[in-house]
């Protein structure tokens, strides 16, 4: 799959939600592991605490959606990553490279970019409690599996979706 010039057509809701089900945070680095789609589940639902409107919770919903493409990296690491684009362009850092992914995901499903800051405010409280779990203090209180967490992200997104009045993504 060549990540730089995405192919809009493979860029689903459901295609975003049974690959981030499928990939744990941190490298997979958990003595309990959570996927990328329960965190991103979580981080909505904080946001709808919180008395976020639906959009900023569609955007806490589909923060990590480039990791579908290119894989949970940890931020440390991302920090220290660059990438070559195609062609004689200079190289980029990982993190632009990866907004820049995410921002044509947003364009594609038609979600407001760019992100609220309260998305990332939440994303790094979410990061503060999930520590215990990484470090296997605690037992996550969340379902897991892969099938019931694609089928959760995709009833949440088509409900935000609804409720901001984009059409049938």
């Amino acid at each position: 799959m060549n990540v730089w010039g995405l192919d809009p057509t493979i860029v689903t809701v459901s295609h975003i939600a049974n690959v981030l089900a499928r990939i744990n945070r941190y490298g997979g680095h958990w003595v309990y592991p959570i996927s990328v789609a329960r965190h991103c589940l979580t981080l909505a639902d904080e946001l709808k605490r919180q008395g976020h409107p639906a959009m900023v919770q569609l955007q806490g919903l589909f923060h990590d959606a480039s990791e579908a493409y290119t894989q949970d990296i940890p931020s440390p690491l991302k920090a220290l990553l660059w990438v070559q684009p195609p062609g004689p362009n200079p190289k980029v850092l990982y993190e632009a490279f990866e907004f820049n992914l995410l921002s044509r995901i947003y364009t594609k499903l038609m979600i407001r970019w760019p992100i609220h800051p309260a998305v990332w405010t939440a994303d790094k409280a979410a990061y503060e409690l999930e520590i215990p779990i990484i470090r296997g203090e605690v037992r996550p209180h969340v379902v897991n599996d892969p099938e019931v967490v694609t089928n959760l992200f995709i009833w949440h997104a088509k409900a935000l979706f609804r409720e901001c009045g984009i059409p049938n993504q």
